[in-house]
This record gives C-alpha cells, structure tokens and sequence, in this order.
C-alpha cells in the first residue's frame, strides 16, 4: 500500500515538474515577443501621441517643451489638405486600384493556377517573381521598359510620342497604377491559390457532375470558399492604405511629380529628413516631428472605424459558403 502510494506522488511531482518546464519554457520564448510589443508598439506610439501635443525649442539650457493644443493638428490637417488634398486623393486613387484592379485580378490568376491550366506553374513563379527580386530592381526595369521600350514601340505604332512614359504629367499616374498591379500579384497570388487548395474537392466533383461552368463555380463555389482571405487582406490593405507609397520611392526617390504625391511617400520623406527643430519643406508646406505625430493621430482616428465598418459589412453581407 505504502508502495503504491510512493509512486503515485512520484509520478504526480514528475507531471508538475514536466507542467512547470513547460510553463517556463513558454514564458521565455513569449518573452521576446512580449518586450518587442511594450518597447517598439506601445512606448513609440505613447511618446508620439505626447509629442503631437507639444512644442519643441532649442535653448541654452537644452530642450524646452511647451504644450502645444492643437495646433500641430491644425497645421498637421493643412499639411494633408494642402493643394486641395492631392496627397490624400493619390491615396485613395492607388488604394481603389489595389482593390478594385488588382484584387480582382490576383483572384483570377490564382483560379487559373488552381484549375493547373495550360502553363500554370510557369505563371505561379513569374507572378512571384516580382516579391523575389528586389523593389529597386523591379523599379528599374519598369522604369526601363516603359520609358524606352514601350515608348519606342508606340511611338513607331501610332506615331505618338511617349518619352518617359512614367515622368510625362499626362502618363505618370497610368505608369504607376500599371507598376501597382504588376507588383500586387506576388503575394495576393500565393495566398489566394494557398486558400483555393483548402476547398472541398467533393464539392468541386459534386458540382461538375451538376454541370457547373467555370464561371458558376469561380463564383458560387470558390469565392465564398476564399471570401475569409479576401477580407482578411482588404482590412489589412485599407488599415495600410495612408502608409503604403506605393512604389513611388522606387520609381522617383524624392524627386516625385507634384501631382503623383501621396501621404504615404510625404510622411516618409519628411521623417527621414526632419527632426524636433528644423523643419523640412515638403511640396511648399514645412512639418516636423510634432506635426507629423498629429498627422499620425489624425490618420487613426480616420481609418479605424472605417475599418471596424468595413469589416462590419464584410461579415454581414459576405458570402458564406453554406
């Protein structure tokens, strides 16, 4: 009796010693992560969102600070409105692209690669190739292509000239909303093939005994069946959207067209160069680190609930796949 009983609390003190290795062992690998989120989410955005309430000056004596009200969002909002808001206008026109155009593109590619039709793996790898090489490659062999190339190409075909076919004020925003779309297929590809190998293949075989067309199937079946992705990378584009350049620093650095700027390439730039004193001028208007703080607050407040509403509608009014 006393025997059986030693080894019951022997293999009950093996059992807490395995629960408390496995507890530690997750503390430690959930340490890192946990000191990432605090240090570089948490105490960065808390320190911008005192700084947009401050004013900053250089003294004798070091760095004076003085509460600043609103000001730096008056002149935060101005800077986004400047020229009749054209910085948030590009935005949206590159945002509504990437939704609208490619989106819906990358969904049909991805289709064409799950039904393994004529040519798909070499397509997979050639829509990919763009998230393989790099951005300033991709940049510059765009840059090469549609300026030289296609230019050549239709100015022999039509007689209209195209020189410089992504800097002409009349082409550049065509140029950069074709790049968008040939650099959103990579990523958006790989995914939504990734989420079309998870269907049903019963009810695909169902559905084509029924008589089912491609086109019915695309859109009855596969969509509905992909429809979680699809929200999943509209909610993250649309919480992006004000950050993204959209290729702009690749195609043009700093020396952007005043009419391609976007608020994306305007808060990266005047960052880079900007500081708590000087101030940069950007397109005529000159921020600094407070006004690009409440800029940055005004963003948020923004498109939160736009996105809390859009994600809303999505699982409201998305197709199911009951």
């Amino acid at each position: 009796m006393e025997a059986t009983i030693a080894k019951t609390k022997r293999r009950r003190t093996v059992r807490e010693r395995a629960k408390r290795s496995s507890l530690l062992f997750y503390a430690l690998f959930m340490l890192i992560p946990t000191v990432h989120f605090f240090v570089f989410y948490l105490y960065v955005n808390f320190d911008s969102f005192l700084m947009a309430f401050r004013n900053y000056q250089l003294t004798d004596n070091g760095i004076a600070t003085s509460f600043a009200g609103w000001s730096n969002f008056q002149e935060g909002w101005s800077t986004l409105a400047a020229g009749n808001g054209y910085r948030i206008r590009n935005t949206l026109i590159f945002f509504a692209v990437q939704v609208f155009v490619s989106g819906p593109l990358s969904i049909l590619a991805a289709y064409y690669i799950y039904k393994k039709k004529f040519f798909s793996g070499f397509f997979r790898v050639m829509l990919f190739m763009p998230q393989v090489l790099s951005a300033v490659v991709m940049g510059t062999l765009y840059k090469y292509v549609m300026g030289n190339g296609l230019s050549w190409i239709v100015e022999k075909a039509s007689g209209v000239s195209m020189e410089y076919f992504w800097k002409a004020p009349n082409t550049n925003m065509w140029a950069m909303i074709l790049f968008n779309v040939i650099m959103s297929f990579g990523v958006n590809v790989l995914l939504y093939t990734n989420a079309m190998s998870a269907l049903s293949t019963s009810v695909m075989e169902s559905a084509k005994l029924e008589g089912c067309t491609p086109l019915q199937e695309l859109w009855h079946i596969v969509l509905p069946g992909v429809f979680p992705t699809i929200s999943s990378l509209l909610l993250v584009d649309l919480c992006g959207c004000f950050m993204n350049q959209y290729g702009l620093w690749t195609i043009y650095e700093a020396q952007v067209p005043s009419n391609l700027g976007n608020v994306g390439h305007f808060l990266y730039w005047s960052a880079r160069d900007g500081d708590l004193f000087s101030q940069t001028a950007i397109g005529g208007v000159k921020v600094g680190y407070p006004q690009l703080a409440a800029i940055g607050l005004i963003l948020t407040f923004l498109t939160i609930p736009v996105a809390f509403l859009t994600r809303y509608l999505l699982n409201r009014f998305g197709p199911s796949e009951e």
